[in-house]
C-alpha cells in the first residue's frame, strides 16, 4: 500500500508516522531522505520491491520527498508511475512532508495520488484541539488531576508543539502532576497572566487583582510594559465588542487579527460578559493619565500608581 502523510502541523504527521511503525520489527522498517539528491526514485522503488530474506512485510519512509518539488526525468517518471500502478503487496511505503505544502501540480504529487491513501493534518482548532489534547494526555506514563489537565491544555493555547513539549517536562517530573505543578513547570504567557488580571479588575476582585500583579513582577518589573500591555489588550477588547456587535464571527475576528486560531476572541468573550464598550473607554483613559504620570518622573513611585490605578479601577476608591 503507497501513504501520502503530510501537513503543517510536525506533531501531528509524526504521530500519524509512529502508529505505522508500530506495527513494524525495527529491523523491518527503512528510512530515507528525500530531500537528498542522491537518493533517486529507482532507489525507492527497488527496495520497496525487495523480499525481507524471511518473506515478511516491511515498512519504507520518503521524508521530504525532493522530487515533489522539481522537474522529474522521463525515466524517474515512468519509474515512478510503473511503481504506483502495481506497488508490492508485502511493502507499505509512506512519502511523508511536514511543515511544507505540497506542490499540488507536480507530476509526482499527481502520480502518486493515483492509487495511494493521503492523511492530510493542518493545525487543530478548538473542539478538535481539545480532544486531541485530551487523548494525548491520556496515553502519557503519568496521572493528572482533572485541574492539571484542564490547565495543561489551557497553557498549551490551540498549540501541538506547546503540548508535547509541556508533556515531556510533566512526564519527567513524576508519576502524578497536580494543577499546582502544571502551573510551576508549563509557565503562562505573560498576556495570559495580563488577562487574568483584566479579568480580575473586571470582577472587582482587587486581592486578585494584586496577585496576578506580583505574578507579573517576578517576570518582568518594567511597569511600562505593563501600561501598555494592558491598553492594548483594552483598546483588543474594544475592537472585538465592537465587530461582535456588528454581526461578525468569532472566525471573522480573528482573521482581523491574523491569528491562527480562535483562542485570544474567545478569552475576550469571557472578559466581555461584564465589561461594557464605555467601561473600556474609561479605562483606557485612565491607563493613558497612569502612563503620563510614570513618564513625568513624578516621586511616586511606580508601583504606587500601578496600585491606584487597580483599586479605582476595581472600585474601590
Amino acid at each position: 500500500m503507497i501513504y501520502l502523510i503530510h501537513g503543517d502541523d510536525y506533531y501531528l504527521v509524526e504521530d500519524k508516522l509512529s502508529e505505522f511503525t508500530k506495527k513494524y520489527p525495527k529491523y523491518a522498517i527503512y528510512s530515507f531522505d528525500g530531500s537528498n539528491a542522491d537518493t533517486p526514485v529507482a532507489l525507492i522503488t527497488e527496495a520497496a520491491r525487495s523480499q525481507s530474506l524471511f518473506g515478511e512485510a516491511s515498512l519504507i519512509i520518503v521524508r521530504h520527498p525532493s522530487f515533489f518539488y522539481k522537474k522529474m526525468a522521463d525515466s524517474e517518471k515512468k519509474e515512478l508511475e510503473d511503481y504506483v500502478a502495481d506497488p508490492s503487496f508485502n511493502c507499505d511505503l509512506i512519502f511523508c512532508e511536514s511543515g511544507e505544502s505540497l506542490p499540488t501540480k507536480s507530476v509526482a504529487y499527481n502520480t502518486i495520488l493515483k492509487n495511494a491513501r493521503v492523511f492530510h493534518f493542518q493545525k487543530l482548532k478548538g473542539r478538535d484541539f481539545y480532544d486531541y489534547a485530551r487523548g494525548y494526555v491520556s496515553s502519557l506514563p503519568v496521572k493528572m488531576s482533572k485541574e492539571a489537565v484542564r490547565l495543561l491544555i489551557d497553557r498549551s493555547r490551540m498549540d501541538t508543539g506547546r503540548l508535547h513539549q509541556n508533556c515531556e517536562k510533566l512526564v519527567l517530573y513524576g508519576d502524578f502532576c497536580s494543577e499546582k505543578v502544571v502551573d510551576k513547570l508549563c509557565p503562562a504567557e505573560i498576556d495570559d497572566d495580563i488577562f487574568k488580571l483584566i479579568n480580575a479588575i473586571t470582577e472587582k476582585n482587587a486581592s486578585l487583582a494584586f496577585y496576578y500583579l506580583q505574578v507579573y513582577e517576578q517576570k518582568n518589573q518594567n511597569y511600562s510594559y505593563l501600561i501598555s500591555t494592558l491598553a492594548s489588550q483594552y483598546r483588543y477588547l474594544y475592537t472585538v465588542a465592537f465587530m461582535s456587535a456588528n454581526g461578525a464571527s468569532t472566525r471573522e475576528i480573528s482573521k482581523t487579527f491574523n491569528a491562527k486560531n480562535d483562542y485570544r476572541v474567545n478569552k475576550a468573550y469571557e472578559t466581555l460578559r461584564t465589561l461594557s464598550m464605555p467601561d473600556i473607554l474609561a479605562i483606557l483613559n485612565k491607563l493613558h493619565l497612569v502612563d503620563k504620570a510614570l513618564k513625568s518622573g513624578d516621586q511616586i513611585a511606580d508601583r504606587q500608581h500601578i496600585a491606584r490605578f487597580i483599586m479605582e479601577t476595581a472600585g474601590i476608591a
